[in-house]
């Protein structure tokens, strides 16, 4: 962590409303953590629920959306887990399987998830989101060090709550703040929704067996 670039601080202000803990004996309240820092070589990433079809989740470096890296998919089961090695620059399953590859991000990661369909892109960093709202809650873990519960939502209404749709768990990251670059226009991020869909279709259909 000394190592971290001066330009982070601990401790984020989330920006809008907190999300609702679902599992308060397991994980801390949302503690508004837009930006994580990684505390080793390898970051964990888990589903405990399906994610709606169809669907993409993964890890971007802060501040630039466009640099996504798709992690899990709608094609992939619920308590299903990748494992992203920064020094390798490759993703492989919980079957040892390898799911890709990618360029480690220089300074934070910050965490999506992508309905293409929709063209919808939820971002741990609000001012990525629709209206720049918080629609995913961060919940540090109560009993292991740098795990974290992320749940994304989709915006309230006046007569609904957010709605959930998905639940991951992440490992060997820490919370840090971040000020992001300049938000990309509207139609950046409902394109990178399209190009995320496509991705997800190729794996669909070029998916390794499990073993």
């Amino acid at each position: 962590m000394a190592a971290m670039a001066c330009a982070f601080m601990v401790a984020a202000t989330p920006a809008s409303a907190l999300i609702v803990n679902p599992f308060p004996t397991l994980f801390g309240d949302d503690d508004g953590t837009q930006v994580f820092a990684r505390v080793g070589d390898v970051v964990g990433f888990g589903s405990i629920t399906a994610m709606p079809d169809p669907s993409v989740a993964g890890f971007a470096p802060a501040g630039d959306p466009t640099g996504s890296v798709p992690l899990l998919s709608s094609a992939d089961p619920a308590n299903f887990s990748v494992f992203a090695s920064f020094s390798a620059g490759t993703i492989v399953d919980q079957f040892l399987n390898t799911r890709g590859s990618f360029t480690a991000p220089i300074a934070g990661l910050s965490f999506f998830m992508v309905l293409p369909g929709a063209g919808l892109y939820l971002s741990t960093e609000e001012l990525f989101n629709p209206g720049a709202l918080r629609l995913v809650g961060t919940f540090p873990s109560l009993d292991t060090a740098n795990r974290y519960l992320l749940e994304f939502t989709i915006p309230a209404t006046e007569s609904i709550a957010n709605i959930a749709l998905g639940l991951f768990i992440v490992d060997g990251v820490a919370p840090v703040s971040f000020t992001p670059v300049p938000v990309p226009e509207p139609g950046t991020l409902t394109l990178m929704a399209g190009l995320l869909g496509a991705s997800l279709l190729r794996r669909r259909n070029g998916r390794p067996a499990a073993h």
